[in-house]
């Protein structure tokens, strides 16, 4: 899948360097071993399945996606009343086609203080397993 974020290329000596580069300004470090300490060490804050394969490279791909894409909305204050409410309000919306009750979970969500982001899954990371990536993710990005 091209998400546009990193162009396709061999991987071959003389292009690491640049890949390198490339991954370390998409996951927002400076040195690969900050990306070993934020990333690789949060594996416990996500559920994955025993019986697909997945990458950890994927997984936090995947996880970065989201928080980018959190990044670029701006809400109110978390609001715990607000939220409750919303999911109240979420539960009768799945009824509906995706295409109709994706834009509302997040207008309801997004007026609680919430980010809702929909990331496509990426090859090897199980993504659809992940019912706790969304809230790590809001924690992350939202944190004070």
């Amino acid at each position: 899948m091209n998400l546009g974020v990193i162009s396709k290329c061999h991987l071959i000596a003389k292009n690491k360097p640049a890949l390198v580069k490339k991954l370390l300004q998409f996951f927002g470090v400076v040195e690969p071993e900050d990306w070993q300490k934020y990333y690789a060490g949060m594996e416990i804050a996500f559920r994955r399945t025993r019986f697909e394969q997945s990458d950890v490279g994927a997984i936090t791909a995947w996880l970065r996606l989201g928080e980018i894409e959190a990044e670029k909305l701006d809400c109110p204050k978390y609001s715990k009343s607000k939220f409750e409410k919303a999911v109240r309000s979420i539960r009768t919306l799945t009824v509906l086609p995706p295409e109709e009750f994706e834009p509302q979970m997040q207008q309801l969500c997004r007026e609680a203080g919430v980010v809702l982001a929909f990331i496509p899954s990426i090859k090897r990371c199980g993504s659809r397993h992940y019912v706790n990536a969304y809230q790590w993710c809001s924690a992350v990005v939202k944190s004070p």
